[in-house]
Parts: structure tokens; C-alpha cells; sequence
């Protein structure tokens, strides 16, 4: 996976990986997943 990828090559910039996607809120291997309609709250 791509994004882990990211996050093991940058672990002291990346404190909260986050996902942007069309299904509800979750938290899975230490990714926040918002759904869409919360990219105003960030």
C-alpha cells in the first residue's frame, strides 16, 4: 500500500495520515478515514 509507504518514510512529519472518502468514519491501522462532507472541519 502506497500510503503506508508514505507514512513509514515520513513517520516525523505525518502525526494523523487522513483519508478523504465516500463512506462513513472509520479508523483502520492507524489511518483516519473522513467522509466527505467533514473536509470543511479540517
Amino acid at each position: 500500500m502506497e500510503l503506508t509507504k508514505c507514512m513509514n518514510a515520513y513517520t516525523e512529519c505525518v502525526t494523523t495520515p487522513m483519508v478523504l472518502h465516500a463512506d462513513d468514519y472509520k479508523q483502520e491501522r492507524g489511518v483516519t478515514y473522513l467522509p466527505l462532507y467533514m473536509t470543511p472541519l479540517l
